[in-house]
């Protein structure tokens, strides 16, 4: 942990050899960083000791109009012209669905829907690959990563039976996730990125979610 300037704190986790039948001992660093330019930056690293599969990310929820409100007034960009097709598990199929014409077309900002759970392909870059911006608040988070996918959640389990912040009960609109990943069932995909940690190698990714005002 360090404090100051660009504070950050690194977690730890050891998944020992076999767990959940993954082969090779897996060591996972993820470290949290807050910057002097108001970005939240996410970056992983892992090792294995046997050759492996790995897609880390994560599931956190955003509401840019505060805990105890909801995000289907807020507006999505994904800068994205196709997502994963999938079967009626929501296993990908191998094939693509164009968002052209589609309801999940958010190449322009578009409010966000009240179902979502879809894995959108993006080009990786040093450029936004998503935006949320709340109205309401002016808020406006922009998300960057090198990883090839982002997958948009809403419509969480919570049915106003969790409670959180200043006992809220949380409902299946609370928020929003933007989890960025490799594509999943990639290993079951000859055509998809590949998902493979060799032993003796390093996996890393980065993804930086920023905030700013917009007036």
């Amino acid at each position: 942990m360090t404090s100051g300037e660009n504070p950050s704190i690194t977690f730890s986790l050891l998944s020992e050899n076999l767990d959940q039948n993954y082969p090779g001992a897996l060591h996972v660093d993820l470290k949290y960083t807050l910057t002097e330019a108001n970005e939240l930056q996410l970056e992983y690293k892992a090792t294995t000791t046997e050759d492996t599969v790995i897609n880390l990310t994560h599931h956190s929820y955003f509401n840019l109009n505060g805990h105890d409100s909801t995000v289907l007034d807020q507006e999505m960009t994904i800068v994205s012209d196709k997502f994963l097709e999938t079967n009626s598990e929501n296993i990908p199929t191998g094939k693509f669905t164009a968002v052209s014409g589609h309801d999940f077309d958010f190449r322009t900002a578009k409010n966000c829907p009240a179902s979502i759970d879809n894995s959108f392909v993006i080009e990786p870059s040093n450029e936004v690959v998503a935006t949320l911006y709340s109205s309401k608040t002016k808020l406006k988070m922009s998300v960057y990563t090198d990883q090839p996918s982002v997958h948009i959640y809403v419509g969480g389990n919570c049915f106003d039976t969790l409670k959180g912040k200043e006992n809220t009960n949380y409902h299946p609109s609370s928020g929003i996730c933007f989890e960025t990943q490799n594509f999943p069932d990639a290993p079951n995909q000859e055509h998809f990125p590949n998902s493979v940690l060799r032993k003796g190698e390093e996996y890393h990714q980065k993804t930086i979610y920023k905030f700013e005002n917009v007036i």
